[in-house]
């Protein structure tokens, strides 16, 4: 079986995204610039457990004063995602959306990559405009979440631009 993470480098500057690996990892580092803010990205691969990771990071820090009402629009956030979910760091207010996927006894093909990087920034894009309401507008959780979710569904955008 090819190593993914070459496959992923390979995938990835074919389609001309840059990106970094540091060394003999077997993480990407991508930046994507999307409608509503622009995002670090990472992409792992495991060889040994056949899983591939797309792991989007909110560029802003949720301050300590607003974790609770992040923590609720999360959670119900979450509980109606079909794919993928965000993590919350309690401690230091990150927020990232993470998709893995297990390719167990499959090749990693640039259409699986693609669309898993490009459904993930489509996530966090289309949800980060909350964290920000909740954050500096006070807004409620609830009331965010449910005007973004009638709004198209996420997935569906076009793809973002890729810079380092």
């Amino acid at each position: 079986m090819t190593n993914m993470i070459e496959l992923a480098q390979h995938y990835l500057a074919e389609k001309g995204y840059h990106f970094i690996r540091r060394g003999e990892s077997e993480s990407l580092h991508l930046s994507f610039s999307a409608e509503n803010g622009t995002y670090a990205v990472f992409v792992d691969t495991d060889d040994v457990q056949a899983v591939v990771g797309i792991y989007v990071y909110a560029p802003t820090k949720v301050p300590e004063p607003k974790r609770q009402a992040v923590m609720a629009y999360l959670t119900r956030l979450n509980y109606g995602l079909r794919f993928g979910s965000f993590q919350f760091d309690l401690d230091e207010g990150g927020v990232r959306y993470v998709q893995n996927m297990d390719i167990e006894g499959a090749t990693l093909t640039k259409p699986m990559l693609l669309n898993m990087l490009h459904f993930a920034l489509d996530v966090m894009d289309r949800y980060y405009p909350g964290l920000m309401r909740i954050i500096y507008a006070d807004a409620d959780p609830t009331e965010t979440l449910a005007a973004l979710q009638s709004r198209e569904p996420a997935g569906q955008a076009a793809e973002a631009d890729a810079t380092v």
